[in-house]
């Protein structure tokens, strides 16, 4: 099986928790390819401990930062190694004709082999909608609205990008990432709004093919908001999908699905490291209090 994700340092033991689960549930042999600028031989050194008792093998695969830092959009919740997906198909070995992309923010909680070996049917990717399918309109900026909102692509899928079946063989014999810079500059004009993303979902509109995201993409939070059950995530949902608010941070509120993720993290090296620095963060910070403090003495003056 081989997977692909992007990272920098600060998502390191992240992605051994990631890499972790998928490994627990699919005891295959696992080629993973390693998106990175920064990180280094103990980086790598601390992932392959992390990971020693299964038959997985790293592969770093160094992208120039200055590529993208110039010209692309970032912000707190996108990093610029979100963008490196889209050199994929200039530095993967030719070997290589098909692979998963996972974001580091994920749980690989069930065997994925049967979305492993999916038939692509012609399609560039197969991919889940984004949103677990609440993608209105006004979800999205102006640029999105007008790129997205024309008649022939009025009741387009948007997919996530953060989990891929990716055809390889075929994409890299028309894309790379010159392909997907010209198409950021002449038609985006460097405006995307959920940067790479956007960017792939207009490129392969028309050869995507869909998996259920309450099996293989299914946002936690939103899981929650909807009521699903810890343990019906637990036992019945493929991969989950921790989006927004991480189960790492301790600065903000928390809920009951992401004690899966904790789960998989125990079986790493880093669980020490990230409980403790959880604890830290959770005891130090106060916003919650001072958010329901604030809630309550409105609710006060509201009554009076």
């Amino acid at each position: 099986m081989n997977v692909a994700t992007a990272l920098n340092r600060k998502y390191v033991r992240y992605t051994g928790v990631m890499l972790t689960s998928l490994c627990e549930n699919n005891p295959c042999h696992i080629d993973a390819y390693i998106l990175h600028s920064e990180l280094t031989d103990e980086d790598f050194s601390s992932l392959r401990e992390c990971l020693r008792k299964y038959d997985i093998t790293l592969h770093p695969l160094y992208v120039d930062r200055e590529k993208f830092a110039t010209r692309m959009y970032t912000d707190a919740m996108w990093s610029i190694e979100a963008y490196y997906r889209l050199m994929l198909f200039d530095m993967l070995p030719q070997s290589v004709e098909r692979l998963i992309y996972f974001d580091v923010d994920i749980i690989i909680n069930k065997p994925v082999g049967e979305f492993y070996g999916m038939d692509f049917s012609g399609n560039d990717l197969i991919a889940c909608e984004d949103d677990c399918g609440n993608c209105l309109p006004n979800h999205y900026g102006p640029v999105h609205r007008e790129l997205f909102g024309t008649p022939e692509r009025c009741n387009y899928h948007y997919f996530n990008s953060g989990v891929m079946l990716m055809n390889v063989a075929q994409m890299r014999e028309n894309y790379n990432y010159e392909y997907y810079i010209s198409v950021a500059d002449k038609v985006w004009n460097y405006r995307m709004e959920a940067p790479d993303q956007d960017l792939l979902n207009y490129v392969h509109w028309q050869k995507v093919g869909y998996v259920p995201f309450e099996r293989y993409n299914l946002f936690a939070r939103l899981a929650y908001y909807c009521d699903i059950p810890y343990h019906t995530v637990r036992d019945q949902v493929s991969i989950i999908h921790y989006t927004w608010y991480k189960p790492w941070d301790g600065t903000v509120a928390h809920f009951d699905l992401e004690q899966i993720w904790w789960d998989y993290a125990k079986m790493t090296c880093f669980y020490d490291s990230l409980s403790r620095e959880f604890i830290d963060q959770t005891i130090s910070h106060n916003d919650t209090e001072k958010q329901i403090r604030e809630l309550k003495e409105r609710c006060m003056e509201l009554e009076k």
